[in-house]
């Protein structure tokens, strides 16, 4: 999922359906393939200008892949990443992220007023 800027939506909006602006944020649900989407969408995403990257692992698991999880993570989490610029010399830009998790309200620069904890999201995507 991703979220644009109203300003940047009416920017663009034309009859093409091609973004010439990166998203404000994306939001990555952790699928069975933890590892890209840990890994290797970040480095996509800040490659693109996406000034906050969301990483919701809701530790979901497919009976058929039982062992396809981070194992650094031992419950629900959600990762926000806010691009900066890299010390690194093999990328110009990163995130730099901080992880939430349980009854912790979620900080999103994007979302300043949002009053949202983890376990809200969680909950509603099981249904709960």
């Amino acid at each position: 999922m991703i979220a644009i800027n109203r300003d940047a939506w009416n920017r663009q909006t034309q009859s093409e359906a091609v973004l010439k602006e990166a998203p404000s944020i994306v939001i990555e649900i952790v699928s069975t393939n933890w590892e890209e989407d840990y890994r290797n969408k970040p480095l996509w995403y800040a490659a693109f200008w996406v000034s906050e990257l969301w990483i919701v692992d809701p530790l979901f698991t497919v009976e058929r892949y039982p062992n396809r999880k981070n194992p650094k993570i031992e419950e629900p989490t959600i990762s926000i990443g806010q691009l900066v610029n890299s010390r690194s010399i093999l990328v110009e830009r990163e995130y730099e992220f901080q992880s939430f998790i349980g009854k912790q309200r979620i900080e999103s620069r994007f979302f300043p007023d949002l009053e949202i904890t983890v376990e809200e999201i969680i909950g509603y995507g099981q249904g709960i």
